[in-house]
């Protein structure tokens, strides 16, 4: 994990939640947040496995709204892999 990104981390619940496609997490689920509202965050499970990138509320009770699950490959940007732009593999 870069230093500096913002990090959420979730419950089990959540990770299974996520396996099935469930696009978002409510604030239930979330054990730990390091980020401010409206950031894009790096969603951690309980175990430290990344499961996605998302959007993060401070506000709602749907607190991270997936953008992307599973792992970006290493200096991917999120918004080059919603766009499908080549610089993103």
């Amino acid at each position: 994990m870069s230093a500096g990104e913002p990090i959420v981390r979730v419950t089990g619940r959540a990770e299974q939640r996520l396996k099935t496609g469930h696009p978002w997490i409510y604030r239930a689920d979330v054990r730990e947040a390091d980020a401010a509202g409206g950031d894009t965050v790096l969603v951690v499970g309980p175990h430290d496995r990344r499961l996605g990138r998302a959007l993060y509320s401070d506000r709602s009770q749907i607190t991270l709204r997936m953008l992307v699950t599973g792992d970006l490959p290493a200096g991917s940007r999120v918004e080059a892999v919603l766009i499908n732009q080549p610089e993103a593999r």
